[in-house]
């Protein structure tokens, strides 16, 4: 046989391979431990906190862990645009951080993964690349974390009862206007990832960055989410009579390295991970799913006030 025909009959081989493993998900997830935050649907829960520096576990659950994890998926967040600014600090900002040192004590971790969102690069125009953010490069170098702790602690020292939580609220939102974002949220969801870089050293380390977590497509059951969020309240107070006009931003996610991996990716691995957007009828989805699961969902939340 030829070299050419060598080379050939190789690439065939590969391209075999590929099609049938596509890019190793099902091949990696197979078999492995995972510890999810924030999340729920898992056979076993560990009460936790990644608030604290333990992460509220036991020292003994800890150690069971960090002797059987493969995979840590953090989800865990304080979504509250305008949330007081000390608790948005210690879980968006600090919790990651805690999370990635518990991560580096554990034998046989082969990857961090943490989601974030697409709003932590702040007001930028023009194309927004998704490149790590680093302090003193894509976020400026003026910006202490320790410096905003020590505000956010003598904010808590200062002020008490109900003018606290207005307080704290208020000053979350004049820091991270200051620095160039548009809330408390994206700011401190920033900060986060910072800390994920400065600490990461070798450990395996992939941050997801979504635009916005609507209802379910699928699972558990069309349309479920948990309690009105995202879009609904919109929806909502448009139904309600409340608001008659919704001004939008003209622009678009690009969604380039996304395609680029439902390409690469199996028969298989496409049908558990059916992310394609593309896919997905959209004036169905909206009138067939979401509206009724959110119909639902406001219908019981009224009978419960």
């Amino acid at each position: 046989m030829s070299l050419k025909a060598v080379k050939s009959l190789e690439m065939h081989e590969a391209d075999t391979r590929r099609n049938s493993d596509g890019v190793g998900i099902l091949r990696f997830l197979k078999a492995k431990s995972y510890l999810v935050t924030g999340a729920t649907g898992f056979l076993a829960k560990v009460i936790g906190d990644i608030g604290e520096d333990n992460l509220g576990i036991e020292s003994e659950i800890a150690e069971m862990i960090s002797e059987e994890i493969d995979v840590i998926i953090n989800c865990c967040g304080r979504t509250t645009f305008d949330d007081r600014y000390d608790s948005a600090l210690s879980v968006n900002a600090l919790g990651p951080g805690r999370l990635l040192s518990f991560g580096k004590e554990c034998k046989k971790l082969k990857l961090f993964l943490q989601f974030s969102t697409a709003y932590v690069t702040g007001k930028k125009e023009g194309i927004v690349l998704e490149t790590p953010l680093c302090i003193g490069e894509n976020i400026t170098s003026d910006l202490n974390i320790d410096s905003e702790l020590k505000l956010a602690s003598e904010a808590v020292r200062k002020f008490h009862g109900s003018e606290e939580t207005k307080k704290l609220k208020e000053l979350g939102f004049e820091r991270a206007q200051h620095y160039g974002w548009e809330n408390t949220y994206t700011f401190t969801k920033a900060m986060g990832e910072s800390i994920i870089h400065i600490k990461r050293g070798d450990l395996p380390v992939v941050i997801i960055r979504p635009s916005i977590i609507e209802s379910s497509y699928k699972e558990p059951f069309p349309g479920w989410i948990q309690g009105i969020r995202m879009g609904d309240p919109v929806i909502v107070a448009y139904a309600k009579g409340q608001i008659s006009d919704f001004c939008l931003k003209l622009g678009m996610f690009d969604d380039t390295n996304t395609t680029s991996l439902i390409q690469e990716m199996s028969m298989e691995e496409r049908k558990m991970f059916e992310f394609d957007a593309k896919g997905i009828d959209w004036e169905h989805y909206i009138g067939n799913v979401h509206l009724p699961g959110l119909k639902k969902e406001f219908l019981s939340v009224r009978s419960l006030s």
